[in-house]
């Protein structure tokens, strides 16, 4: 069984798009799990027009915080309620290939972990383009170089990974880079270099311009992220 965990806000304009482009890949027997921030456009009613079974919707309350944080919080509402096997990350405005989840299974029939690439495009003049994919060659390069190394939407994995990833930490503000960064220390993550959705950047999406943190908040925050990484993967394996 696959669960697809998207969240959602005030997403109207390109969800029907995105939600056409799983549907039909799924088996009658697989769910979409869309955990929604409080949208107050008509998303929820699209999601509703589908009349689909297996779309599940959560309602989830937003914490406060920064987008990152209210988007982590949000997609680990979806993941709390995921009943698959294998897990795919959803955002609310692109497009997936009809054949992305024919790829990814193939990788995680035999895999923990998969990450394919995507291919941007912009919907919008001030938008500002995610960095390429970064492939790590350690722990320590894969947090210092967040969000370059794992992106949500093109992640994939099994519920081995899922259960050792849940809960994500109260002081981790990227779900993404934490499921990724304990793949990596799985050493079974799988970097598929085939672009399997388009990827809208668009104004609301969160922002990969520069940071306004301060060099020590963020040398402090990803030796955090370090830290729970380790203390995760080794006490959850023992």
């Amino acid at each position: 069984m696959i669960s697809v965990c998207m969240a959602t806000f005030n997403g109207e304009k390109y969800i029907k798009e995105q939600i056409e482009s799983i549907l039909s890949q799924l088996s009658f027997v697989d769910e979409l799990i869309v955990s929604d921030d409080g949208s107050t456009d008509k998303t929820l009613d699209i999601i509703e027009s589908f009349h689909d079974n297996r779309i599940r919707v959560l309602h989830h309350s937003p914490v406060e915080g920064s987008a990152f944080k209210k988007a982590t919080s949000n997609f680990e509402n979806a993941l709390r309620h995921a009943k698959g096997e294998y897990i795919f990350l959803s955002d609310q405005d692109d497009i997936w290939h009809n054949d992305k989840i024919v790829k990814c299974m193939k990788v995680l029939d035999k895999h923990l972990c998969v990450q394919h690439t995507r291919n941007c495009f912009a919907d919008g003049a001030s938008c500002i383009f995610p960095p390429n994919l970064r492939v790590a060659n350690s722990l320590f390069e894969s947090i210092l170089f967040l969000p370059s190394c794992f992106t949500g939407c093109c992640l994939a994995f099994n519920r081995r990974l899922l259960d050792l990833a849940l809960p994500i930490p109260e002081s981790v503000n990227v779900h993404d880079g934490w499921i990724g960064c304990l793949a990596f220390m799985s050493k079974d993550l799988v970097i598929l270099n085939e672009n399997l959705i388009d990827y809208r950047v668009n104004e609301s999406t969160v922002s990969y311009g520069k940071s306004r943190n301060s060099l020590m908040k963020k040398i402090t925050y990803r030796l955090n992220i370090f830290v729970k990484v380790i203390m995760r993967f080794y006490f959850m394996n023992r």
